[in-house]
Parts: C-alpha cells; structure tokens; sequence
C-alpha cells in the first residue's frame, strides 16, 4: 500500500481523529493542571474511593506502569494520595485529596465541552450513528469501551 492509499483509510482517519480530539482534550485540561488520561484516573477514583492501582490499570485499559507513572505525577500535584489497607499493609489504597476532588468537579464541564465541539453540526441522528459505528469499530478491535 502506498503512503496515498495508507491516507485514505478509515484506520488513518481514525488515527488523525485520536490526535485531534487528544490535543483538544489537552487545552481544555491544561488550565486544570492534567495531561489527556489524567481526568480518567480522577473520575474512576472519585466513582469509587480506595481503588489499587491494579484496578485502576484494568478500569482504564492500561498497563500498570502507566498508572504508577500518572499517579506519581499526581500525587506531587497534590490531587491523590495512598494510604496502607488496614487488613493487608502490602496494598495501597487511593483516594482524591481535597484539591483532587476540586479539580475533578470541573471535569464534566471540560467534557461536555469538548463534546460539543466535537458534534458541533451533526444532527441528533448523526449522533446517534456515529456512536453506534463507533462502538462497533471498537468492538471489532476487541477494545475496551
């Protein structure tokens, strides 16, 4: 396949969407002191306080090195911190500190509006089938959804 053939795949396109909507997702999170993937950690955090790194590499769909480089990013910024489970001191459990559960506050709205942005002149059907295409590219990949 040429580079001309490569770039008129729907996998390239899907690659050039990744970027754009990372990069997109990147402003919008700048201002809240996260990197793309860090507000994913906080929501699953906050959805369910004391979590191992174990569960949140395997909630999010990456490797556990992954989790432990954000989460030591994290916790210098002040927004997690780990304490010992009491009945097993091998296990640390997470929890959002108060800054933490502040900047996940403002998640939503960066969500909702990179949302819009993205859907910006798409009717509600095209909405609907966007979704639905891609959940099944997803599934087709055997992705995590």
């Amino acid at each position: 396949m040429t580079e001309q053939e490569v770039a008129e795949t729907i996998g390239y396109l899907i690659v050039q969407l990744s970027k754009a909507h990372r990069n997109a997702a990147a402003e919008k999170l700048a201002p809240l002191g996260l990197y793309p993937g860090q507000e994913m950690l906080l929501c699953e955090i906050s959805r369910e306080d004391g979590l191992t790194q174990g569960e949140l590499a395997v909630r999010l769909g990456v490797q556990p090195a992954t989790v432990s480089k954000m989460l030591s990013r994290m916790d210098a910024a002040g927004l997690v911190s780990g304490c010992r489970d009491a009945s097993d001191g091998r296990i640390t459990r997470l929890h959002l500190t108060e800054e933490g559960e502040a900047v996940h506050d403002s998640i939503d709205e960066v969500w909702n509006d990179l949302e819009r942005r993205t859907l910006v002149n798409f009717t509600l059907e095209e909405r609907i089938l966007l979704r639905r295409l891609l959940m099944q590219v997803i599934d087709n990949l055997g992705g995590q959804r």
